[in-house]
């Protein structure tokens, strides 16, 4: 009796397809993976280099559930709409960084107690920029919008 070995399924689909193993598997830019490590360098104001790995996580819906827990804390359970603009955008902030940024140096483990909002805006950003390539949108598309992928002035 011959035990055959289990092969993995992107070899036998290159059989099929008479390709080689390496022709069929495609390699995803860093961003466009779940996961999205970087190096993070900010120097504020005062002259002080804040820089460290990072690793953040493209959000799940229950991630992003708890994004919402972790803001309503922030604001102390009050109504949103009862606080301004910006309160809302640091709490924002704080919350969905504090749950997609799986990986982080000691100096970022609590975002709020940072001194310079600007640190936290930049990291923000890179979260943004990854979660936008990630679902195939534009780093500056919100999500939900609809892509004009070829300008037509139409959704597709």
């Amino acid at each position: 009796m011959t035990i055959t070995a289990i092969r993995p399924a992107s070899e036998l689909a290159a059989e099929i397809q008479g390709k080689s193993a390496e022709e069929q598997t495609v390699e995803l830019a860093p961003k466009e993976r779940r996961e999205y490590s970087f190096n993070f360098e900010f120097k504020d104001d005062r002259g002080k280099t804040w820089k460290g790995p990072f690793t953040n996580q493209a959000l799940s819906p229950n991630q992003k559930l708890q994004v919402g827990v972790l803001k309503a804390a922030l604001l102390g359970r009050l109504p949103y709409e009862s606080m301004d603009a910006y309160t809302r955008e640091i709490a924002e902030r704080i919350a969905h960084a504090t749950v997609s940024l799986v990986k982080r140096p000691d100096w970022a483990r609590e975002l709020g107690d940072l001194m310079d909002e600007n640190i936290l805006h930049k990291l923000y950003e890179e979260v943004l920029s990854h979660e936008a390539m990630f679902h195939g949108r534009k780093p500056d598309q919100k999500e939900g919008e609809d892509s004009d992928s070829d300008g037509d002035g139409k959704p597709e």
